[in-house]
C-alpha cells in the first residue's frame, strides 16, 4: 500500500455499511483523533493525543472493555441505537412475541 493509500485510510471519514451479512463500522485512526478532540464535551482542553496509532488501539480496546455485568460500551450503543431505530419506525420491526425474533436471527 503506498503513503497516499495509506493517508487516506487513515483520513476517512465515519463509515457505517451492511455488507455480507456484517455491520461494519470504520474510521481513520486519524479522523477518529480529530473528532475527539474537536468533541464539544468530555474532552480536556489542556490534554491533546500525542501517539494516534497508540491512542486508537487503547480506544478500540475500551470499546470492548468489559464491565461486571459482562456488557461492553459497545454493546451499550447497541442498544441504545436499536432502540432509536424502532421508535423511528424501522420497517424491519413488528408487533409480536420476541421469540419470533430469536428465531430468525438463530436460523
Amino acid at each position: 500500500m503506498s503513503d497516499v493509500e495509506l493517508s487516506q485510510k487513515e483520513s476517512a471519514p465515519l463509515d457505517v455499511e451492511v455488507s455480507d451479512g456484517q455491520v461494519i463500522i470504520k474510521i481513520g485512526v486519524k479522523c477518529l483523533a480529530w473528532a475527539i478532540q474537536c468533541a464539544e464535551y468530555g474532552w480536556p482542553a489542556d490534554t491533546y493525543i500525542c501517539d494516534i496509532d497508540q491512542f486508537a488501539k487503547d480506544f478500540a480496546d475500551e470499546l470492548g472493555r468489559e464491565s461486571e455485568d459482562g456488557t461492553t460500551p459497545i454493546h451499550r450503543l447497541f442498544d441504545k441505537v436499536a432502540i432509536e431505530t424502532m421508535e423511528q419506525g424501522s420497517i424491519g420491526c413488528d408487533d409480536g412475541p420476541v421469540q419470533k425474533g430469536l428465531d430468525l436471527a438463530d436460523g
